[in-house]
């Protein structure tokens, strides 16, 4: 069993972008969203029409760092955190490959998507997995779950003073004669990349969520998702929303079955004819550019403010290489 210590510099690690393994499945419940109404619901430029994930543009989308950015900040918080180590004679192990496949951030080069917004689209996804996120089945389950759990144990058999100086956990103090760094040499290595924070992708959420949630309450698509549920009736299936049948209990299984399947391929035939994330989106647009214009100053300074991060960390990597 893992120390209190350890689990809670594994929950730090994970803050650095360590992939969380997941076999549930795609939720609403994914957003957490402050509750924010207008008074009137904005006019509609246009209404585009959406037939696979990628096909959803929002103008927010503009102010988002690329996701090579993104790695290469989050690299550079590592090199960080790597010398930060080294100082007091130990190491901390950097795996350059390891970011561009594990992250919390976009993999294989990929770029931020706007996928699950609107719930399931995929009509591949919804034939081979339902509405699940992860392994379907009881194989791929119990291979995750190894792999958590080895990853889990590599970090129990690091000592608590590798610990101490990685996160300060245990009080922080000395090492090897050295005072560690408040927060240990986790939280130097992100100051001295990030500096006072990214402020940047908190805006970028924030302001995501606020127009998801305003465009959920708004009338328009309240009547997209009526005639999507008349489209689900017609197949035989009973919901109001495509959140209820996203959420629907009978999926919280470890494996897919032949009935979530079939509810899920109806879902998004019911989202293609209704053209609901079309619509959806259109909505969410119109909230987006309020929100964007009422951000503006924050959002530009925030954009300036990610950029020199980005400039020290390559400065880091750059010099690290040159070693």
């Amino acid at each position: 069993m893992l120390t209190n210590n350890k689990k809670k510099i594994i929950a730090v690690l994970a803050g650095l972008g360590v992939a969380v393994l997941c076999t549930g499945v795609l939720s609403a419940a994914t957003f957490s969203p402050k509750l924010v109404g207008f008074n009137d619901e904005p006019n509609l430029t246009a209404i585009p029409t959406i037939t696979t994930p990628g096909d959803i543009r929002l103008p927010l989308d503009t102010y988002l760092p690329t996701a090579e950015a993104i790695r290469t900040m989050q690299h550079g918080v590592y090199e960080a955190v790597a010398n930060c180590m080294t100082g007091f004679g130990l190491d901390f192990e950097v795996q350059p490959v390891w970011y561009q496949t594990v992250s919390m951030f976009p993999v294989d080069g990929s770029e931020f998507t706007n996928a699950g917004l609107y719930g399931l689209l995929d009509a591949e996804h919804a034939v081979h997995d339902g509405y699940h996120a992860g392994p379907t089945t009881v194989e791929g389950v119990e291979s995750a779950r190894r792999q958590a759990e080895e990853e889990a144990e590599s970090w129990q058999n690091l000592p608590d003073d590798y610990l101490n100086v990685l996160g300060a956990e245990s009080g922080g103090g000395t090492y090897a004669g050295k005072a560690i760094p408040q927060g240990g040499c986790f939280q130097a290595g992100k100051l001295q990349v990030e500096g006072s924070g990214i402020e940047l992708l908190r805006l970028y959420e924030e302001i995501s969520s606020q127009s998801w949630t305003s465009a959920s309450q708004d009338s328009r698509v309240h009547s997209v998702f009526a005639a999507w549920s008349e489209c689900m009736a017609r197949a035989g299936y009973s919901y109001q929303s495509p959140w209820e049948a996203n959420d629907d209990r009978r999926w919280g299984t470890a494996t897919v079955s032949q009935l979530e399947i079939e509810t899920a391929v109806a879902d998004v035939n019911c989202k293609m004819q209704t053209n609901l994330a079309g619509i959806y989106s259109a909505v969410q647009s119109a909230y987006e550019r309020r929100l964007i214009e009422e951000h503006a100053g924050e959002l530009n300074s925030a954009v300036n403010s990610f950029q020199r991060a980005v400039e020290r960390a390559e400065a880091i990597l750059s010099a690290n290489a040159n070693r």
